[in-house]
């Protein structure tokens, strides 16, 4: 598999980054936020300082977009905890334990 390139990079960044602003339990698009999260996983190390930033900075929203939807049982919610998961990993695990 090859690379992508920054573009690509940076539109995914982009699409996260809305995902996250415009999130709503029932909306229905939650897949997208996580498949967008997942590639900027994969592909992290590619990523700049600068894209890293905003990165930590989506993650942080949707963690507190998290903790507004405790005990719902939706699938854009579903896609929201694996996408804290991805981006917090063990340590969110341990905090909802």
């Amino acid at each position: 598999m090859s690379s992508p390139s920054q573009n690509e990079l940076q539109s995914s960044l982009k699409n996260y980054s809305l995902d996250v602003k415009y999130w709503a339990h029932d909306f229905g698009e939650g897949h997208l936020m996580l498949g967008n999260r997942e590639f900027l996983e994969q592909w992290k190390n590619l990523l700049s300082e600068v894209q890293i930033n905003q990165l930590v900075a989506t993650d942080n929203e949707a963690l507190a977009l998290q903790a507004n939807y405790h005990g719902k049982e939706t699938r854009d919610v579903w896609s929201l905890n694996h996408t804290c998961e991805i981006a917090f990993g063990k340590q969110l695990k341990q905090a909802n334990a």
